[in-house]
Parts: C-alpha cells; sequence; structure tokens
C-alpha cells in the first residue's frame, strides 16, 4: 500500500489497458476471503449480476486491489453477520461499461462525521475495535485515488453499530474476448 501510495502521489502509477473477464476477478478476491471470513464466523456472500463471459477492457490489477482493499477493510471491522459484494452494471454507450460494486457489511459502522475523513491519509478512526487492528491508515485513500485515476466514483454510507455501505462505479470500454483466448494460449505456452 505504501509503495501504490507513493506512485500515485508521484504520477507514477499507470492504468493499464487490457482485456478482462471481471468474473475471474471477482472469484479471485473471493477464494483469498473466504477463510479468514470464515474464522470470524462472518459469512461472506459474493454475488455477480455481470455476464460471466463478459469482457472489458482496463485494469484488472487495480479493480482487484480495490475490491481486496474494501472486503478485507469490512472482515476486519465485522465481528458478526455478514459481508457481501454486489457487482452489476450498464451498457452506456456502444463501447462503454460502467461496472458497479457494492460492499456491505453488518460491522462497526462509521459516525457521520468521520465518514469525510475515512478517504484522507494515515487516518485511524478511533473506535475500540481499531485498538487491536492497526494498520498504516492507506487502504481506503488508495482506494478512492485508485477509483478517480479511473475516472470512476466511490461512496460511503454508514451507520455506527450497524454497518456500511461502499459504493464504487468505473467506468470502462467493452473488450474483445478473442484477446482473453490469446492471452491464455500465449500463457500456456510460455
Amino acid at each position: 500500500d505504501t509503495l501504490d501510495f507513493s506512485r500515485i502521489e508521484s504520477q507514477k502509477l499507470k492504468i493499464e489497458q487490457i482485456d478482462f473477464l471481471p468474473d475471474e476477478i471477482i472469484n479471485e478476491v473471493y477464494t483469498l476471503h473466504q477463510n479468514s471470513a470464515h474464522k470470524k464466523g462472518v459469512k461472506l456472500i459474493f454475488t455477480n449480476n455481470t455476464a460471466k463471459e463478459m469482457v472489458l477492457q482496463g485494469d484488472p490489477i487495480r479493480l482487484k486491489q480495490i475490491l481486496i482493499n474494501l472486503i478485507t477493510n469490512a472482515i476486519k471491522f465485522t465481528n458478526q453477520g455478514q459481508i457481501t459484494l454486489t457487482v452489476s452494471g450498464k451498457e452506456t454507450l456502444e463501447q462503454n461499461y460502467l461496472l458497479h460494486i457494492e460492499v456491505h457489511d453488518t460491522g462497526v459502522g462509521i459516525s457521520k462525521e468521520n465518514q469525510d475523513r475515512i478517504f484522507e491519509e494515515f487516518v485511524q478512526l478511533d473506535t475500540d475495535i481499531t485498538q487491536k487492528q492497526r494498520g498504516a491508515g492507506l487502504g481506503l485513500a488508495i482506494v478512492k485515488k485508485l477509483v478517480v485515476l479511473q475516472d470512476g466514483k466511490i461512496e460511503v454510507d454508514s451507520t455506527l453499530g450497524k454497518g456500511t455501505r461502499f459504493t464504487v462505479q468505473i467506468p470502462y470500454l467493452k473488450g474483445n474476448s478473442d484477446n482473453i483466448k490469446n492471452q491464455l494460449t500465449e500463457q500456456l505456452f510460455i
């Protein structure tokens, strides 16, 4: 996170434009987090309402990073209940697609006065749980910067003691499935 934050601040972070399958990214993020959610006794529910074979053009690594940071935070601050990731989208123009992501948890929540501050660098809010969960305070700042770098937007809605919902929208170009097949073929022969 610190390295990426430095790259973003110095404007050296490059957003790739390659074809990818959002469904693959979502499955990888679920696989990565299912054990940590299970250990806490928290239910992890992922719903992908986009077409399984849909190909988009953009930066899959940055999309994965956004999802990982949001889900990791949700697990960190949720002691019971569930975390849901819902992915949907819509065509906006002939070759454009707006990906819509919601991460909703039943965790500790964030007070109204602190909701504006959570995207600032090195901010850690004082709640009982943060005493046990220390970090660099960069995760959400990086998420916001990565979303903005891709011409997207992020919003938070939270109620203290009841949970938090992050909503992310990122525009992508529609990709070409032939490029995905070519990538797989190249990987097989490397």
